[in-house]
């Protein structure tokens, strides 16, 4: 398993922090090795000599120390709390900028909801293990090594017996450490599963009611769900007794032992009363910060495995990123698809050559399935070719901007896709400038104006989920004025028309024809409609992945 301490040593505030932390715990643990020296110096020496005031002075200190080493600590922690808060959302932001940076391949390969549980799930206190309880790990082994000097300087014995303590608790721990990482991996992944079900579940609640499958998708669920608690129960006998091992086991038995020596090094030599009391405090210190600093050995294994997704996706380099484009898109003469292939599963295009020229309408037509809509996914950069090349004005495609050029090529499909919120909401998010005027022109090509003034809250009317709150055809045309808004000199159409009838269909098209006249717009269609291509200057056929006809529309109208 990756381990992803270098991130946190990357960043110069997380760094400064981290150092900080070890510093200002090692003089905490420092302070609290203070008392014992006291419990000693009240026994030995203030008591015999009846000196009252060196008694309560030294008492006093006793008492307070541990009060003060509690104010820093709180301090500490609120201060560390902010900055693993404010740097968690970072993370949770560039994890979730790198996903959408992603080329359209990668989400094939996975899990929608798994993306979602990974991506939603906080750093926080991952961050907060690294700033806090790791600088505390360092923190306590360097106090461990100076209560080992201060053992050995009473009795080279006692030290020795001390030393034992580690090997009988570090073996154990390890077998602990590496059942709970596998434990806590298989829990992630069957988490990612039931998130998996119930999104589908919401996702299709027509379908799963139509086809009275409630009770079956519930009873995945719970069963996923009791092997999951069965997991959890797992992972927390073996926390619980990993922490058994040495705090209910191990210490006991060395305190034993350890009184034991004490008192037999008091029989037959001069270690002194106050001397044991103090070796018995320090070895309680001692196992406590043994104790510590194993579970802390186990808490990072534990951090590790779950947050070794989410880190994976903080390492992702997107399209973006991979490619080395150097010009921005502009297209003054034609597309070129030059002996274009690709493939994708069984699905392949084969020696696709296609003339699109600025301010032509070009039409795709084909039977389903015949690779017409990937045709505007290479055009768009969302999966790259297996071989030939795009050009744009003799450009290659892939020396183009992905960003720059899909902010000039407005893509409307028959899947359309609405976020929650209004009508208005849902256009302005294509172009923020856009005023009413603007989005009622393009609402008036897609011929939902009409539609649109017979709402109560017209442009303000909630969409619902995903548009649940409009029919087929009124999502669709919303989609196609959402395509217009946009304002951009390339439209491509994939069977925007699909759910319309034929008047409605036969309006758009007039408006889209007008459109691209008045403004210059190149259109690129794919229809299922020939006559939506009443307009189209060429239109070519696809078939098995192949060109097999390019003719004017009269040309194929003829044939039909």
């Amino acid at each position: 398993m990756k381990n992803h301490n270098s991130f946190i040593f990357s960043d110069s505030t997380l760094r400064r922090w981290s150092f900080f932390s070890l510093i200002s715990f090692l003089i905490i643990r420092l302070i609290g090795l203070i008392p014992p020296y006291f419990m000693k110096q009240i026994i030995d020496v203030e008591i015999p000599s009846n000196n009252l005031f060196n008694i309560f002075s030294n008492i006093f200190l006793f008492v307070i120390t541990p009060f003060i080493v509690a104010i820093l600590q709180t301090f500490f922690n609120y201060i560390t709390i902010c900055i693993s808060r404010n740097k968690g959302n970072e993370i949770a932001i560039q994890i979730m900028k790198n996903l959408l940076k992603q080329p359209l391949s990668f989400f094939d390969n996975q899990n929608s909801a798994e993306l979602l549980s990974y991506s939603g799930k906080e750093s926080v206190n991952y961050i907060y293990f690294h700033l806090s309880e790791k600088p505390k790990y360092y923190a306590h082994i360097i106090t461990v090594g100076i209560i080992f000097t201060i053992l050995f300087k009473f009795s080279p014995l006692i030290a020795f017996l001390q030393l034992l303590f580690i090997p009988f608790a570090i073996l154990p721990i390890k077998l602990f450490s590496k059942k709970l990482e596998d434990s806590i991996e298989i829990v992630l992944k069957k988490n990612a599963k039931i998130n998996q079900i119930k999104t589908d579940l919401f996702r299709g609640i027509e379908f799963v009611k139509t086809m009275v499958i409630e009770n079956k998708k519930i009873n995945e669920i719970e069963n996923a769900n009791a092997k999951v608690v069965s997991l959890w129960g797992k992972i927390a006998a073996i926390d619980s007794l990993s922490s058994f091992w040495t705090s209910g086991f191990l210490t006991p038995l060395f305190t034993g032992l350890t009184f034991g020596l004490s008192a037999y090094l008091a029989v037959k030599s001069n270690l002194s009363i106050g001397t044991i009391v103090s070796i018995l405090s320090y070895i309680a210190i001692l196992y406590a910060e043994l104790s510590i600093t194993f579970q802390t050995q186990i808490d990072s294994r534990k951090q590790e495995a779950e947050n070794q997704k989410l880190f994976s996706f903080l390492e992702l380099t997107g399209e973006l990123e991979t490619e080395k484009e150097i010009y921005n898109f502009e297209c003054k003469e034609n597309i070129v698809f030059s002996h274009c292939y690709f493939s994708f599963d069984d699905f392949s295009l084969q020696d696709i050559n296609l003339i699109i020229n600025k301010g032509s309408w070009t039409g795709i037509i084909g039977k389903s399935g015949s690779g017409k809509s990937t045709i505007f996914d290479l055009l768009l950069k969302l999966y790259p070719l297996t071989d030939g090349k795009i050009l744009i004005d003799q450009i290659n495609l892939n020396e183009i901007k992905s960003d720059d050029l899909r902010r000039h090529l407005t893509r409307i499909s028959q899947e359309t896709f609405l976020f929650p919120g209004t009508i208005k909401d849902n256009m302005l998010l294509v172009n923020p400038n856009a005023t009413n005027e603007d989005i009622y022109k393009a609402l008036s090509s897609a011929c939902l104006d009409t539609y649109i003034d017979s709402l109560p809250n017209r442009l303000e009317t909630d969409v619902g989920e995903a548009g649940k709150l409009m029919s087929g055809g009124e999502r669709q045309r919303l989609s196609l004025a959402q395509g217009i808004l946009r304002n951009t000199p390339f439209l491509l159409l994939d069977e925007v028309t699909a759910n319309l009838d034929s008047k409605t269909e036969q309006s758009i098209r007039e408006n889209l024809y007008k459109l691209s006249k008045e403004k210059d717009i190149t259109i690129i269609s794919i229809s299922h409609s020939l006559d939506f291509l009443k307009y189209a200057d060429i239109i070519y056929e696809i078939q098995d992945g192949k060109v097999i006809k390019k003719d004017y529309y009269n040309g194929f109208k003829t044939i039909k």
